[in-house]
């Protein structure tokens, strides 16, 4: 797979949309915080920015109505930064 197949992929490929799923269940019983936390422990090993927290945490409560929803909303974030693929 060339890069434009693995840019694709990332963007809305049937694995990454999988894992997103998996991941809004995997999170569902964390409060937002544990959940931010626990995130960007994964993602990049390390803990968020003060900045980066309030902003995720600012997401999951704009969308609060729908949980599922704004998790996935923030790994596909998490997942397309810079620093993440860089890592990965």
């Amino acid at each position: 797979m060339g890069l434009d197949g693995l840019a694709l992929q990332l963007l809305n490929g049937p694995l990454v949309a999988g894992r997103l799923s998996a991941a809004a269940g995997a999170y569902a019983r964390l409060t937002d915080a544990e959940l931010v936390e626990r995130l960007w422990l994964a993602a990049f090993a390390r803990l968020p920015k003060d900045a980066e927290k309030q902003k995720a945490l600012g997401h999951l409560k704009r969308k609060a109505g729908d949980r599922a929803d704004a998790v996935r909303d923030l790994v596909f974030a998490v997942l397309n930064t810079r620093e993440f693929l860089l890592q990965h």
